[in-house]
């Protein structure tokens, strides 16, 4: 029998808030929160998850970043 582990559900902090404006996509955009130390978030940008949408690794401390790049939001079409 294979044995699921309850998680704790990520939490999200952006200096920008839940919109990022029209200049702030000029530049890189760094995400930031909590989850489950030593796990690794699947990333879903704009209601959007594809393969090529990242993964982050959480560290130790249940800290993790993401530095979300223009070329990413343009990709986005944000």
């Amino acid at each position: 029998m294979a044995h699921v582990a309850q998680v704790t559900t990520p939490t999200l902090v952006s200096a920008q808030g839940d919109q990022i404006s029209l200049d702030e996509q000029k530049h890189d955009v760094v995400l930031s929160g909590t989850a489950d130390a030593n796990t690794v978030l699947h990333l879903i940008l704009a209601g959007v998850s594809k393969t090529n949408t990242p993964n982050v690794t959480v560290g130790a401390d249940g800290q993790w970043t993401y530095t979300l790049s223009s070329t990413e939001m343009a990709a986005l079409g944000q």
